[in-house]
């Protein structure tokens, strides 16, 4: 019940076309009920990095989205988004098929600035790693 919680909360805010800030207190809520969804569903570690990120612990975002990198395309793409990883290796790539942020991945390490789409995932991870706000509550 936890993850299916975690993961539509986390769609529900994440999803609209900017996600909107979030109070401190609403990251950690987000953030406690990911870490319960994700002892039966790994796959919601990379949201728990992202409110970790949130709430001004980057290190422990890092450490989060690091353990999970190489299958986890949300993960490697915040972790390059926030320059704590390079580019996966064309061959590399392959590890990331069939996840859902594999087209955000792909568009985020086009190499040609002007690549469609990739103006959108660089807007869209702004937002989603924008510090949590108190003035949200």
């Amino acid at each position: 019940m936890y993850a299916v919680l975690a993961q539509a909360h986390f769609n529900q805010w994440a999803l609209k076309t900017t996600p909107e800030n979030i109070s401190p207190n609403e990251a950690e809520r987000l953030r406690q009920l990911s870490v319960e969804g994700a002892k039966r569903d790994p796959k919601l570690r990379a949201l728990i990095g992202i409110y970790e990120w949130k709430l001004g612990s980057q290190n422990a975002a890092v450490h989060t989205w690091s353990h999970i990198s190489d299958v986890d395309a949300l993960a490697l793409c915040c972790l390059i988004y926030t320059g704590h990883a390079s580019p996966p290796r064309p061959g590399a790539l392959k590890n990331y098929h069939g996840h859902p942020s594999y087209p955000m991945l792909t568009a985020l390490i086009d190499t040609n600035p002007q690549a469609p789409g990739k103006d959108m995932v660089t807007r869209f991870l702004s937002a989603l790693l924008e510090p949590a706000k108190a003035n949200s509550d």
